[in-house]
């Protein structure tokens, strides 16, 4: 597990540079669970409060206060977290067409 150290250091990046908006539309892969076949949850070394979207829409505004409480490890096989928490988990993967020659 890491700590949510790392995951607050990246959102800061991406607050300072947005990246484009780009809705999800058939270019993408939509699955009901955290991405990877194995995934790396994390574990918050801090109360944390953030914005999130009511919608899976990039271009959606963030207009729903989440708090995250110290100690909370958030990964997909931590059922009593899933369960209090009652957390849904959703990935977008962009779609790419690969040419297998060998």
């Amino acid at each position: 597990m890491r700590t949510v150290t790392g995951l607050l250091a990246f959102a800061a990046v991406t607050a300072a540079a947005p990246l484009p908006v780009r809705a999800y539309d058939a270019s993408w892969y939509k699955t009901d669970f955290w991405a990877g076949e194995y995934p790396r949850g994390f574990t918050l070394d801090r109360n944390l409060r953030i914005a999130i979207r009511a919608r899976d829409d990039p271009g959606a505004s963030r207009n729903i206060d989440c708090a995250l409480p110290k100690g909370a490890t958030f990964h997909p096989w931590n059922d009593r977290r899933v369960k209090s928490s009652r957390l849904a988990f959703v990935s977008y993967v962009p779609k790419a067409t690969y040419l297998v020659t060998k």
